[in-house]
Parts: C-alpha cells; structure tokens; sequence
C-alpha cells in the first residue's frame, strides 16, 4: 500500500511538472516543428515519459513482492511431495542445529541444498524467532518442507555468549510459554505439524520433561543416552576443531552394531571463517556424505525413526 501512494504521488507531481513547463516546452518544440506537429509532440513526449515511470514502477512492485514471504502460500498451501524414507538398520539422521534467520545464511542454505540434492533428508533445529523477516531463508524453508522435518530449536538466541537466558535457567514457566509460543509460531508458518524438539545446547530441566510433553512433542533429541539423542557431532567443541569423517563413521558403526540409528549433529556456523561459507572446511561436510553414501546407509529424519530401537529386527 505504501508502494501504490507513492506512484500516485510521483504521477501527480509529474502532471503538475508538465503543466508548469507546458509552455516553454512549446516555445522549444517551435523551433523545430509547426502545424499539428506541434500540438501532438509534447502529448508524445508526455505519453513516453508516463509509460517509462509507469513500467519502471510495475518492476519495482513486483520485485518488492518477490523479495518478501510468500504469505499468501500459509492460508493456501500449495502442496509439495512427501518423502517416505527407507528405514533399516543402518539409518543415518542428519540433525541440522541453529538454523535461523540471517546467521550463517549462505552457510546453512548450501549445506541444505547440497544434502537435499542427494535425496538426503533432514532434521532441522529452528530458532524461530524473526524467522519471517529473512525472506530468503524462510523461503527455502518453506518450499522445502516435506523434505526436511522442522524442529524446535528453542525460541531466540541460543548463545551462552548472549544476554537472553538459556532454557535451562528460566523459569518453568517462562519456558513453557516459550514453548508453546515458538510452536505455534511455527506451525503457523509452514503448515506442518512440529514435534520434535531439540533444547538449546542440549540440556534442559528434568521438571520442564512433562511440559515439553504436553505442549505436543512427542520427540527430544539432547544430549545423552536415549533413543532420539545425538551418536555423533562434526565439530569437537573442546578442542574447537571439525571432527574427521573417519571418527563419524566409526560412531556410526557402533550404534549400528548397538541396534541404534546414528544421529549426527551438524551445525552450519562450523564450516564458517567470518560469517560466510569456507569451502576448504565445508569439504569435510561433503567427504562425510559420501562416504555414508558409500556405505550404503539409509538417511531419515528424528520423526520418520521407529519408536523402539532397530534391534533384533
């Protein structure tokens, strides 16, 4: 609406521009025609110069529009196709954390993209605060929902390093507000039903356990022992460095021999140096694919795992 003003505006300032100098435009065209010429050049020039504005303004609009979330998609979703992953005993899930907006944008869209393109699917952990306001991410988000399973990643900052509190240090009711406030945020944003949900740095109170619960998830995947938790993470955070395909693989292995599916988490931000993607570090990610690939393992999301573990099957 405001766009729309505004070419009103520009339209009337330019007819009152042309009444202004309506006569010296005259005066000039006399010199170089006369007759009925004369009278039809200046609607001529007027006529060009509103064709000009006019479509230069359509332009404008339409890339105003295109560069926004498609909230029109949310009431009406179109449809895109499910996968049906393979589950065996050599189920591999890839579990994505900190997706969010504008952090490490161009980072985590190309290590989505290139695992989508492998037909991999995957377990996203968002942090869902201001998440419309990234047209770009929201967007591969969107279209490519029934790919990947989006998970809660709690409500807005994560980071020790900032002043919001962790979930494990709120409240419980705070918490569960939160909760309860990210999922339907959620939910009402890609028209899926959310019910995994992964607790910022992976820990979160044993008393909050039954609120998670009641506010609809049905899955948690922490840090830990249990069935929905993390086998194996990319990155050593005690030693600050990317861990090799070689030990991933390895874990993978054991959990295999254990009956257990391997969840690898994977944090865009690792395969970063100063914000942006670092292809030199991004091709550990890479090697790490295909040498899953080559094992022949199966790929699904946390919520596609059968409920009791793989063993004896």
């Amino acid at each position: 609406m405001q766009f729309v003003g505004g070419l009103s505006l520009a339209v009337h300032i330019l007819i009152i521009i042309v009444f202004a100098v309506k006569k010296k435009l005259n005066i000039a065209l006399g010199r170089f025609s006369s007759g009925p010429l004369k009278k039809i050049l200046p609607l001529v020039i007027i006529s060009c110069l509103f064709f000009i504005i006019s479509t230069s303004s359509i332009a404008a609009l339409n890339t105003t529009l295109n560069s926004r979330p498609n909230w029109e998609l949310l009431e009406t979703p179109e449809k895109c196709q499910e996968i049906t992953p393979e589950i065996s005993q050599r189920t591999v899930v890839l579990r994505i954390d900190d997706v969010q907006a504008f952090a490490w944008r161009n980072a985590t869209i190309t290590l989505l993209g290139d695992s989508l393109q492998r037909g991999i699917p995957l377990s996203v952990g968002l942090i869902p605060y201001a998440i419309e306001s990234d047209a770009e991410m929201y967007r591969f988000l969107y279209e490519n929902r029934c790919k990947i399973e989006i998970c809660l990643h709690g409500w807005s900052l994560t980071s020790k390093a900032h002043s919001r509190y962790e979930i494990e240090r709120q409240e419980i009711d705070k918490s569960a507000n939160d909760l309860m406030r990210a999922k339907s945020k959620m939910e009402q944003l890609f028209g899926v039903e959310i019910v995994t949900f992964m607790p910022p740095e992976n820990v979160y109170p044993e008393a909050l356990e039954s609120v998670i619960q009641n506010a609809g998830f049905s899955i948690i995947s922490s840090e830990g022992s249990g069935y929905y938790d993390y086998t194996a993470s990319t990155y050593n955070f005690q030693k600050n460095e990317i861990v090799s395909t070689q030990e991933i693989i390895e874990l993978c292995e054991k959990a295999f021999y254990e009956g257990q599916p391997c969840i690898i988490m994977v944090h865009p931000q690792d395969y970063t140096t100063g914000g942006m993607l670092d292809k030199e570090k991004y091709k550990n990610y890479l090697q790490m694919l295909d040498e899953l690939e080559k094992r022949g393992v199966s790929f699904a999301r946390l919520k596609d795992l059968p409920e009791e573990a793989l063993a004896g099957e």
